[in-house]
């Protein structure tokens, strides 16, 4: 494949992701070129492709990362098929109706995890007091990790009334970059959030306004500073916040709050479910889904099981988040 298409560079889609261009060529190399590299485009079918996946669930990969890389091989085949190397993609019937029985995605349980109120508390109370704005803030807004990081004190504006349909409160703040790091090197990039659409203003309430000022008294920082740093040290101020050390303090925590045991089945409680967490909150509060849209700019994903199945399975425990 690589000696076939393309003929010289990378495909067209690569320069759309700069910041993903170092995990998508991992991901290249390590699986599909070792494959597919040398055989001509016109010989590879779906018999080929599903026995790749075959051997990929045979490693025990997960679920996630199988389909992970029928994805990527299938934006390449598409992108071959828009650029004329092949009529169709292997990947897809011959009727276009969707993928060939072989090169169906894997299965993907649902993540189902989530905190009440008096879980999100514990957290705040046992983390490192430099962190506990974060988090907070983190399950009252639903913002990605890399967007948190990226934040400046010209970002939120106490005194902005807003409501955008899903919160309204005496302050607003705008969500404009996020922090990529590809390479977990802790020396990210500053970037556009994950989408066009990750642009946007969101409003917030009383206590995520006091959680911000709280923070601020703690930590100071002038208007273009970032918010949520590093403590620094004698070489000089906190710096930006990096994910993988962060994951020792978030551990510590967890432990700290007794909540270090619970949802074993999906490998703990994560960073990213405090998102999950102001979710499934909405909804308990009888928020519709295109109005929570406006704070998470992320529709299929919260029109499914968060606001479902998630309600469902939690059934009895609303009072928790009140």
């Amino acid at each position: 494949m690589g000696s076939t298409w393309p003929p010289s560079g990378g495909p067209a889609w690569k320069d759309q992701h700069p910041t993903s261009e170092y995990g998508t060529r991992k991901k290249v190399e390590k699986r599909i070129l070792p494959t597919f590299g040398d055989l001509p485009l016109g010989e590879l079918d779906a018999s080929t492709i599903g026995a790749w996946k075959a051997a990929m669930v045979t490693e025990r990969l997960s679920p996630q990362t199988v389909n992970t890389y029928l994805s990527l091989l299938g934006t390449i085949l598409n992108a071959a098929v828009d650029d004329d190397y092949l009529p169709r993609s292997p990947l897809m019937r011959k009727s276009g109706a969707g993928r060939t029985a072989a090169t169906r995605n894997q299965p993907v349980p649902r993540r189902e995890v989530w905190l009440g109120r008096e879980q999100l508390d514990r957290l705040v109370e046992a983390i490192d007091p430099r962190y506990r704005a974060l988090v907070l803030v983190a399950a009252l807004t639903g913002m990605r990790w890399g967007e948190l990081v990226a934040l400046r004190w010209d970002d939120p504006r106490f005194d902005a009334p807003l409501n955008d349909g899903a919160v309204a409160g005496p302050g607003r703040l705008r969500i404009a970059r996020a922090i990529s790091d590809p390479r977990r090197s802790g020396r990210g990039l500053e970037k556009a959030p994950k989408t066009e659409a990750g642009k946007r203003v969101i409003a917030l309430d009383q206590e995520t306004v006091q959680a911000f000022l709280a923070h601020r008294e703690l930590v100071g920082g002038g208007s273009y500073d970032r918010i949520f740093t590093t403590p620094g040290g004698p070489r000089g101020g906190g710096g930006m916040l990096a994910g993988n050390n962060f994951a020792r303090v978030w551990k510590r925590a967890l432990a700290k709050a007794e909540l270090a045991h619970l949802w074993p089945e999906y490998g703990g409680l994560h960073f990213h479910d405090l998102r999950h967490t102001h979710a499934t909150w909405l909804k308990m509060r009888g928020v519709a889904v295109d109005a929570s849209f406006s704070r998470f700019r992320n529709r299929f994903a919260y029109a499914d099981w968060r606001f479902g199945r998630s309600l469902r399975w939690c059934d009895g425990v609303v009072r928790y988040a009140m």
